[in-house]
């Protein structure tokens, strides 16, 4: 396997995601984000992912220049349509919106729906932390098309993975990941 640099891999990437139509700056999101992905060890979520986005952009299931909407606001919550972008991109800027909701009101809780795969949840709960904040991530998928798991004494592909992802600062510690 040979050893690519990282910011060289992150261009390349972007490179990828902007000729099938990403718009330059979503390019640059998900390109980081999945070249953080292989850094941080979880190569099932990095830049082997970049073929199936562009064959999802490719059949029109990804709409590589759409742009996220809030469909619902509180002080403290937030909706939003993603209206089948990059999952990266909503999620980025939903863990944001958050995390200033948070700020501003002690808690911060965002949705996000019809997206496309966020990539590794961990991401989105490291940011939280960061910020100081306790963070816990969902990504919840009732089945269709994105159904890879089966159910126990299932038959078949049944559900989603549903993945979980927690951080927590701490300065006894250190910031804790789950």
């Amino acid at each position: 396997m040979p050893n690519v640099d990282p910011s060289e891999l992150n261009k390349f990437t972007a490179q990828i995601l902007k000729a099938a139509g990403a718009k330059p700056d979503y390019a640059d999101i998900v390109a980081a984000h999945l070249v953080d992905a292989n850094l941080a060890g979880h190569d099932s979520h990095g830049v082997i992912r970049s073929p199936y986005y562009v064959r999802s952009i490719e059949k029109g299931e990804l709409h590589p220049s759409a742009e996220p909407e809030i469909v619902q606001e509180t002080a403290s919550m937030a909706q939003i349509c993603g209206n089948w972008t990059f999952g990266q991109v909503i999620a980025k800027g939903a863990t944001e919106l958050a995390i200033a909701k948070a700020r501003d009101q002690g808690l911060g809780l965002v949705s996000m729906y019809h997206e496309g795969h966020t990539g590794r949840l961990g991401t989105y709960a490291e940011m939280g932390a960061e910020a100081g904040m306790a963070s816990m991530i969902w990504d919840g998928c009732l089945g269709g098309p994105r159904s890879i798991v089966v159910p126990l004494n299932g038959t078949g592909r049944k559900i989603g993975a549903n993945p979980i992802a927690m951080g927590f600062p701490s300065e006894t510690y250190g910031t804790v990941f789950l």
